[in-house]
């Protein structure tokens, strides 16, 4: 009896495990076409993505063209800024009439809130004659972006630089030799600035960043901050600056790895010259995706 019960069971669990198997191996077979199924809408998106934006590039050029006529602007760099949207950034500002003075990329030290107090003592023994710092400019974002927006930006009211050659050279030499930036040559006074974020300047990195901003729009004709949508997500600095309602006079433009961010961008830095400001971009935070 108990050898008939105990086949049984054998026969029954031997049954049952093939049932399973079976049962197993058709959901696998589901869930790889399902995969599959994903995997192609996913390729045919970015196909779809990649041909609107061969579009925009294409029509980049009447869109902008005059937009910057006659206006200079400098390029202000996060660590982690990509290298091709940098230099797309630079070639659509000449497209759209105006002229790039030079570009300066932070550090990875300029932005580590380790270095606060080296960088705000350095910072404030080197500025130039006749500027003063604002006295709301106490972290070593807001410290950085004053000092450099006095240094690299014309004054708006007078159309005149604020810090002579020797001052710039000063400042900027400073800064180099202590670790917090990267410059090559010495660029000439502009009228506007963009500050270019990368996707992983978050956290108190952000939040620098975005104050850096901040500091630097008041000392020129007009600022923005750009990056990719990723920037302007979680504590991004772009998202940092859009939650901060005291900020408002900072445009900010997300997507700017793309013709089309590059566009609003352009059209983002017009928008300044003429006193106006905005959040654009592809995000959910950007109130329209450029300026009308």
């Amino acid at each position: 009896m108990f050898l008939a019960l105990a086949v049984g069971v054998v026969l029954g669990s031997g049954l049952l495990s093939g049932e399973v198997v079976t049962v197993l191996r058709g959901e696998r077979a589901q869930l790889q076409e399902n995969v599959d199924r994903l995997t192609a809408e996913t390729a045919d998106l970015q196909a779809q993505l990649d041909r609107a934006d061969a579009f925009d590039g294409a029509m980049a050029e009447r869109v902008v063209r005059g937009a910057l006529s006659g206006r200079t602007v400098v390029v202000l760099a996060a660590p982690d800024a990509d290298p091709e949207s940098l230099t797309a950034i630079e070639s659509i500002i000449g497209t759209a009439g105006g002229a790039v003075t030079g570009r300066v990329t932070l550090t990875q030290d300029a932005l580590s809130t380790a270095n606060g107090d080296d960088l705000r003592t350095r910072a404030t023994s080197v500025v130039p004659q006749g500027v003063q710092l604002q006295t709301a400019a106490v972290d070593q974002g807001s410290i950085a972006g004053d000092l450099l927006g006095a240094t690299l930006l014309r004054d708006p009211g007078t159309g005149q630089p604020r810090a002579a050659g020797a001052d710039v050279e000063l400042v900027l030499g400073a800064l180099r030799s202590a670790g917090y930036l990267q410059v090559e040559g010495l660029p000439e006074a502009a009228d506007l600035a963009v500050v270019v974020s990368g996707p992983s300047a978050d956290g108190n990195a952000g939040a620098l960043l975005a104050r850096f901003t901040t500091a630097l729009r008041p000392r020129g004709a007009g600022a923005v901050l750009a990056g990719p949508v990723a920037a302007a997500e979680g504590s991004g600095p772009i998202a940092t600056v859009r939650a901060d309602t005291a900020d408002s006079a900072v445009s900010t433009v997300d997507g700017v790895d793309r013709h089309a961010g590059q566009i609003a961008l352009v059209l983002a830095l017009a928008e300044q010259s003429a006193g106006g400001s905005g959040q654009y971009g592809l995000s959910t935070g950007a109130a329209a995706f450029a300026a009308g």
